[in-house]
């Protein structure tokens, strides 16, 4: 199974981005959070995080500080939500993105692994 560091694809588009998000003089800022592995390939997750930030691009007022979260430690939730906090005509807003922790191929089985298995 693909395990991915949310970081490293995280530090990686922003790396990619970073022409788009200097031409309006945007400034990115990402809370220090614990490493988060996914079960996802990176470039899927490259290129949902690549469409987040190039819609926070288009939408933030030029000098804008974009503060990105990553949401991973939020008990009973089945993704990791990377938040994008940005100001648009001088009011604050969040858009995000969803990342699943878990292969929906496996979930189905659900504890029914376990049973009989005494």
């Amino acid at each position: 199974m693909t395990q991915t560091c949310l970081h490293c694809v995280v530090h990686r588009v922003l790396r990619g981005e970073v022409t788009n998000l200097s031409r309006r003089d945007l400034h990115v800022e990402m809370s220090e959070t614990a490493p988060v592995r996914l079960p996802e390939s990176g470039a899927r997750i490259y290129r949902r995080l690549r469409r987040l930030l190039r819609q926070v691009a288009s939408m933030a007022d030029q000098h804008s500080p974009v503060k990105l979260a990553l949401l991973h430690d939020i008990a009973g939730k089945s993704h990791v939500e990377v938040a994008a906090t940005f100001r648009v005509n001088g009011e604050w807003q969040q858009h995000s993105c969803l990342l699943p922790r878990y292969l929906l191929s496996t979930l189905w089985l659900g504890l029914g692994g376990y049973v009989g298995s005494e």
